[in-house]
C-alpha cells in the first residue's frame, strides 16, 4: 500500500497567486535567470483531452493566465509552466510545454501543514 498522497504540482489558478509566486521566483536569484529549462513546472494539463487545459484540483485553466499565443501544443506539449518569458523581465504566464523537459517545480501541500 502506498502512503497518502500529500502534495502536488501547485495549482496556480488565480491572477493573485500567480503575481505572488512571480515575486518570490524573481527575489530570489538562485530562483531565476539561468535555471534549468526557463520556467517552473505547475499542475494543469490537456493530457486527457487535447486543447482543454485542467488543474490538479479538477478546474479549468483560465484563458488570462496564459503568455500571448499560448496554448500552442507545439510539437505535442501537454503540460504547463510558469514560463520564464520575456527573458529579461519574466511574467511567468502559462504556457504549455513537453512533458518530459527537465525543469523547476512548484508545489504545493495538501490541506495544510500539521504538527
Amino acid at each position: 500500500m502506498y502512503p497518502e498522497k500529500i502534495s502536488n504540482l501547485a495549482v496556480v489558478s488565480t491572477k493573485v497567486l500567480r503575481l505572488s509566486l512571480t515575486s518570490y521566483i524573481k527575489s530570489y536569484s538562485k530562483l531565476n535567470f539561468g535555471r534549468i529549462g526557463r520556467g517552473y513546472w505547475v499542475g494543469c494539463n490537456d493530457i486527457d483531452d487535447e486543447g482543454h487545459f485542467i488543474w490538479e484540483d479538477g478546474t479549468e485553466v483560465d484563458s488570462q493566465n496564459w503568455e500571448k499565443r499560448q496554448p500552442n501544443n507545439n510539437n505535442g506539449q501537454h503540460c504547463c509552466q510558469m514560463w520564464q518569458h520575456p527573458k529579461n523581465k519574466p511574467r511567468f504566464k502559462l504556457d504549455d510545454a513537453t512533458c518530459s523537459k527537465k525543469k523547476g517545480y512548484i508545489c504545493q501541500i495538501k490541506n495544510g501543514c500539521s504538527e
